[in-house]
């Protein structure tokens, strides 16, 4: 990238929620060019040259920025490697090539049967990738609601491809993150059927296996899952405890909708307590 970053690619560059290629190809650039960071640095006196620490979770120098919501933490640039930044690249692209090729992979299967699923995992490469892997999570939150049957479907799918991924094709941190994530989609979709007992054991393992303490997304969902099913479960006690820790650290992410999400559903749990005014005083904040 031979063009200075404009103000708008360093405004993304500092409040990146993901990382992308571009993402990367902007913060390399950013990373040797002094006048680049002269104007980050005049724009964002505070941020200019920091990214959030979740976008680059592995990495040991971090600090915490006062001002930010509950505490949000940043690394400096400067101490990430330009090696991590083209080894982040390259999985990226890699998983944006594999996602292109599944949406077109399960177009022409998912109307099949679910056995036929598990016999093309198996058998057809096109499934054994975790670009297939995220397709599937994401079509299982879609259903969770509608068709919450489906959505056990689509996730048991998804552990299946787990299961056939190449882990050495793949970061082994990002695989782990993926697999947790699945067990907790799959413990909401048997919630909403009211299986209960399934859903807890399935949130469990997911659980178990995050091992990542700095996998807060990741973290704020199985949170978020285990307040709903405590929930319905009536333990709400519980429930708060959970919710409300789900919000502080979807709030650390920068996860505004679902920070205010959770503050919905706190109030909800307030409400079927009887507590009716401090549910009113939340919402109305």
């Amino acid at each position: 990238m031979k063009e200075h970053l404009t103000e708008a690619d360093l405004e993304e560059l500092v409040d990146g929620e993901a990382v992308s290629t571009r993402w990367v190809e902007r913060l390399l650039h950013l990373r040797h060019c002094d006048t680049c960071q002269q104007r980050a640095e005049e724009l964002f006196p505070r941020r200019g040259l920091r990214i959030l620490k979740k976008l680059f979770p592995s990495l040991a120098a971090a600090s915490r920025d006062p001002d930010g919501p509950d505490g949000q933490v940043w690394v400096d640039l400067e101490c990430i490697p330009d090696a991590i930044l083209r080894r982040v690249m390259e999985l990226n692209l890699k998983l944006a090539r594999e996602e292109e090729k599944a949406v077109g992979l399960w177009r022409r299967f998912r109307d099949q049967k679910p056995e036929r699923w598990s016999l093309l995992v198996r058998n057809h490469p096109g499934f054994g990738t975790l670009g297939m892997m995220n397709l599937l999570l994401r079509e299982a939150r879609r259903f969770w609601r509608r068709d919450p049957r489906r959505a056990e479907q689509l996730t048991r799918l998804a552990l299946e491809v787990h299961g056939c991924l190449r882990k050495a094709d793949y970061d082994a941190r990002c695989l782990d993150e993926s697999e947790a994530l699945s067990w907790g989609y799959l413990a909401n979709a048997l919630r909403v059927q009211d299986r209960f007992r399934e859903a807890e054991e399935a949130l469990v393992i997911g659980e178990r296996k995050l091992t990542d303490r700095d996998a807060i997304l990741e973290l704020a969902w199985l949170r978020r899952i285990r307040g709903a099913l405590l929930r319905d479960m009536r333990r709400f006690d519980s429930a708060l405890s959970a919710v409300r820790e789900a919000r502080k650290l979807f709030g650390r992410v920068g996860a505004w909708e679902d920070e205010a999400s959770m503050v919905v559903n706190e109030g909800f749990i307030l409400r079927q307590t009887g507590d009716v005014e401090e549910s009113a005083s939340l919402l109305e904040r």
